[in-house]
């Protein structure tokens, strides 16, 4: 057992430590009220522009300010929430035709539309290197190879007991038995009467 005197000798040692945290935590105060008055005055001459032209402003101290934050190549529209105001922060050359009048102008199938001199073959290549700028082919790419990756692993997958992790005739028959063969060939003699109209309905 340590003596009262090593305790408070021992808590000396920490006391640096604790002065200096004090001294970051002031120093990060001092940063957040410096950049919450420029926020504050931005935010403020956006209610008030808004309000002059006659914008709805009811509950917008609570919303989130988009200002400047434009979007490029979205492949679907996107969902805006009542909590959010934007602010010159358009959807730009998107791969679809919904939004408003901006969006819906400078959305890729309307420059498509507005260029008539284009061949087919320029067009083509005119699609394809939207989709490469887009990321759509590599995004594709990534869902084929985690597809290809789960078809792997669902056919090679073994137990502990080197049974594949699904059933084929021949394990169900190991682990139930004859009775569950029996409901399998009944089954498949079942299938096998039926027509190629009746499979696909």
């Amino acid at each position: 057992m340590r003596s009262g005197v090593e305790l408070e000798i021992n808590d000396f040692d920490s006391i640096p430590l604790r002065i200096a945290e004090q001294v970051q935590d002031q120093i990060l105060e001092q940063k957040k009220k410096v950049i919450a008055e420029p926020i504050k005055l931005l935010r403020d001459s956006i209610k008030l522009g808004m309000m002059l032209a006659g914008k709805n402003v009811s509950g917008f101290d609570n919303k989130t300010v988009r200002l400047a934050s434009p979007k490029f190549f979205g492949i679907v529209p996107e969902e805006y929430s009542n909590d959010e105001t934007r602010l010159l922060s358009p959807s730009l050359f998107n791969l679809h035709e919904e939004g408003d009048e901006v969006e819906k102008l400078f959305s890729i199938p309307s420059f498509i539309r507005a260029i008539k001199s284009i061949g087919s073959g320029d067009h083509e290549d005119f699609l394809d290197f939207i989709f490469e700028a887009a990321g759509v082919t590599d995004a594709l790419d990534f869902a084929k190879e985690k597809l290809r990756q789960k078809d792997e692993t669902v056919n090679t997958a073994r137990g502990i007991d080197g049974q594949p992790l699904y059933f084929t005739k021949s394990n169900v028959t190991e682990l139930y038995g004859d009775v569950e063969k029996r409901k399998i060939d009944t089954f498949e003699t079942l299938y096998a009467s039926l027509t190629p109209e009746q499979v696909r309905c």
